[in-house]
């Protein structure tokens, strides 16, 4: 799995993105209805797949660097909304980087009906 990015979608880097509210709002990810953005961490550590997450457009995606993916203390910050993986198949040791974070956008883009596309 992709513990992905040095950084978010829109160029952050993990501390600061965890440290405040990126995106333009919309994004719930618990189902609560909140209007600010929910922040997904990308890791190989949880039960929860990308098909499981209820990602909105204005959320903050967090990747980590591919040899080592997202801190412990990152993963662990009450801002994170929730832990989310890209399923692999057994046996296969990851995804790069790109690859992630084009998965988790296109998946993205797909749920929001390709708004903005031709």
């Amino acid at each position: 799995m992709a513990d992905g990015a040095d950084g978010v979608a829109g160029g952050a880097d993990a501390e600061s993105a965890v440290g405040g509210r990126a995106g333009t709002g919309g994004g719930t990810g618990t189902g609560t209805g909140a209007s600010t953005p929910s922040v997904w961490a990308f890791t190989a550590n949880t039960d929860v797949t990308l098909a499981d997450a209820d990602l909105a457009l204005g959320d903050v995606l967090l990747f980590g660097p591919e040899p080592t993916g997202l801190p412990d203390h990152v993963l662990e910050d009450p801002r994170v909304t929730a832990r989310v993986r890209i399923p692999m198949r057994p046996g296969l040791r990851s995804l790069n980087l790109a690859n992630a974070a084009t998965v988790a956008l296109y998946e993205l883009w797909r749920r929001a009906d390709y708004v903005g596309g031709a």
